[in-house]
Parts: C-alpha cells; sequence; structure tokens
C-alpha cells in the first residue's frame, strides 16, 4: 500500500513537472483539446458532442500508429483499411476507430484562438513552438565532433503545406526542404534549421546556435 502510494506521488509529481516546464506532449494535448473543445460546441453529432476530453497517453498512442503506419508503408491507404480485420491488431488495441478519426480531426500543435492571425505573419506559426523545442532537445542528445557539415533534404511530405516543394530527382518528389548540420561518416543529424518559402518564393532560414 505505501509502494503505491510512493508511486501514486511520483507520478503527480511528474505530471505537475511537466506542466510547469510545458513540454511539446503537454502542448500538443492542451491545444488538441482546445480544438476538441471547439467541434463540441459546433458540431451537431452526437459522438462528437459526448466525447471526453484526450488523454495524454491518446497522443502517444497515435503517434506511435502514425509511426508504424510509415515504417509498415500504410500510410498511403484509408483508416477504413487500417482498422480492418486482415491488418495489424495494433490499431484496434490502441484506440477505436472513431477516436482515431477524431484525434486525427483534433490534432493542433497551437493556439486555435491566435492560430489566424499568427498565419499571416509566419506561414511556420501552426508548428513553430513545438520545432523549436526539439531544436532546444537535440544537443541535449548527441554531441557532434569537430567535423561538422551542412547538407539538404526533402523531408518527403504530400499534404497541404504553403512552402511545400516539388523536386522531380528526389525520390519522393514533393516535401518540405531542410538544412542539417552532420557528421560527414555518420548519418546522425545533430541540429536541423527549416528553409521555408513564403508567398513571394523568397527563402527564410531559421538559424539555430549549436552549443
Amino acid at each position: 500500500m505505501l509502494f503505491r502510494s510512493l508511486k501514486v506521488k511520483i507520478f503527480q509529481e511528474k505530471v505537475v513537472s511537466r506542466r510547469k516546464n510545458k513540454d511539446g506532449l503537454y502542448i500538443i494535448l492542451i491545444h488538441t483539446n482546445q480544438r476538441l473543445e471547439i467541434l463540441r460546441q459546433s458540431c451537431a453529432d452526437a459522438f462528437i458532442r459526448n466525447s471526453k476530453d484526450f488523454v495524454q497517453e491518446e497522443i502517444l498512442g497515435i503517434i506511435g500508429l502514425l509511426l508504424n503506419c510509415g515504417v509498415n508503408r500504410q500510410n498511403k491507404g484509408s483508416v477504413r483499411e487500417l482498422y480492418s480485420e486482415e491488418n495489424f491488431p495494433l490499431y484496434r488495441a490502441t484506440l477505436s476507430e472513431h477516436r482515431f478519426r477524431l484525434l486525427l480531426k483534433c490534432l493542433r500543435f497551437d493556439n486555435s484562438v491566435t492560430h489566424e492571425d499568427l498565419k499571416k505573419r509566419d506561414q511556420f506559426a501552426p508548428i513553430r513552438d513545438i520545432w523549436n523545442m526539439m531544436m532546444r532537445k537535440f544537443p541535449m542528445f548527441y554531441n557532434p565532433n569537430e567535423f561538422v557539415t551542412v547538407d539538404e533534404e526533402l523531408i518527403t511530405f504530400h499534404g497541404r503545406c504553403p512552402f511545400r516543394l516539388y523536386i522531380p530527382t528526389k525520390p519522393g518528389k514533393y516535401g518540405i526542404e531542410v538544412n542539417l548540420f552532420v557528421i560527414p561518416t555518420q548519418t546522425t543529424a545533430s541540429q536541423y534549421t527549416l528553409m521555408q518559402d513564403s508567398l513571394n518564393l523568397s527563402k527564410e532560414i531559421i538559424t539555430v546556435v549549436l552549443k
């Protein structure tokens, strides 16, 4: 009993600490539930109106499922195919199909209230805060040696994006171009910088200083 109480206390302290630090996962959870609340107030669908707030485990679950889609080359199929009896039971065991669809619909990385105003000044605003958090984390996990070079990579992306590029010589052809600080003899990237095309086709390079 004492051990269980201790585990609960440690878990609660971790949650409070995470909320104080406002890590990426917590921010995604807050903004996703904010979007869900807007849908609940404006939608007549009974399932959406009665849906409970998402929890952290569901955010982690959908990230894992989307990664699994990419690994198994299922990212171009329909949700119905993913949840069919012939497919991996992983999807059905993690989230129900309705909950999965709702979470995809609500998933947000920024504040829905200020979303449109920020997009007028910064096309990368919907994911800017999470991206910057990731960039600050990279040097904590990998410290490059003195042999570092700058390279380019086209991250394959076929969704809607105002600065998506089309490069026919690349395997994916469509995607977002980034600059990388890399070790010449390894494939490990120590830092990414985004090369973002604005509407007038000029490019903005977000500079990241490595410590």
